[in-house]
């Protein structure tokens, strides 16, 4: 096993057909089937070793962990870092996210693919011009290609004129009551907003380019919806929840990928419909 920087990653990517994403990660907009990530530990465990099995016989394969902090009371990075080192590798995760494995590497690969299931880390596998790619999300979701799943879901076929969704990882936190003197009583400040989608964007977004749109209630949850755009004009929505049965404040962005009215996309996001 070879483990790779970030950079080392997206460079053996670009030698090896593999197309990335506007956030440099193998791209993922054609997958053919969609699954979901059980809750039950013994149930992840067989989810990876069946998926796994597609890649038997390939002579490289590219394991690449992203977001693996999402929901840090869910994993244990001690156990990682010691899992790591046995192969030699010293470095933070951070510093080192790819793992590149032999064919005859393969039961390696899947024992770092379980890992970051177990965890909820977003896990990009691909093989060589994407023949064969498992995306593992850290919202208990996945996504296939070229790999058959017994609990898969075929996704349509793209059309070329649609739009490409460009959706954001959740941001959450504990519980929270709105800043002081907030006229729209929003629990998160512009200043972390941008914080959020900062990073995550292949473009600048400033303090002054989000705009409220507007606030209400779905279900058990209020909400604080907010709009900003990209290079190529297009409206990117950005909605704060607070409340709900987790009892939790969380927001996220998208590019409103299936061009939703207001009503509807809050709806839409509030349910994880997409």
């Amino acid at each position: 096993m070879k483990v790779l920087s970030r950079q080392e990653a997206m460079s053996w990517c670009q030698a090896h057909g593999v197309a990335l994403d506007d956030w440099g990660l193998p791209e993922r907009s054609d997958a053919e089937s969609r699954f979901e990530i059980p809750n039950d530990a013994q149930k992840r465990v067989y989810l990876v070793s069946q998926a796994m099995k597609a890649f038997n016989g390939d002579p490289l394969l590219l394991v690449w962990f992203h977001d693996w902090s999402v929901w840090p009371s869910g994993q244990r990075m001690h156990v990682f870092d010691r899992f790591r080192r046995s192969y030699g590798e010293t470095r933070l995760l951070i510093d080192s996210p790819g793992h590149l494995f032999e064919g005859s590497e393969i039961e390696d690969a899947i024992s770092f693919v379980t890992v970051a299931v177990l965890f909820l880390w977003d896990c990009h596998v691909v093989t060589k011009n994407r023949s064969k790619q498992l995306y593992f999300s850290h919202d208990e979701f996945g996504l296939a290609k070229g790999v058959e799943l017994e609990r898969g879901k075929k996704l349509p076929a793209a059309d070329p004129g649609q739009i490409r969704a460009r959706v954001l990882p959740v941001w959450w936190t504990d519980l929270r009551d709105p800043s002081a003197g907030d006229p729209i009583g929003c629990p998160v400040t512009v200043d972390e907003m941008v914080a959020y989608i900062k990073p995550l964007l292949p473009f600048e977004v400033l303090p002054r380019n989000l705009e409220f749109i507007k606030k209400g209630q779905v279900d058990a949850s209020a909400y604080w919806l907010w709009a900003f755009y990209g290079t190529d004009a297009r409206r990117w929505n950005l909605c704060v929840f607070s409340g709900g049965p987790m009892l939790r404040t969380w927001m996220c962005a998208d590019n409103n990928p299936h061009e939703l009215n207001d009503h509807d996309y809050v709806s839409a996001i509030h349910n994880q419909e997409y």
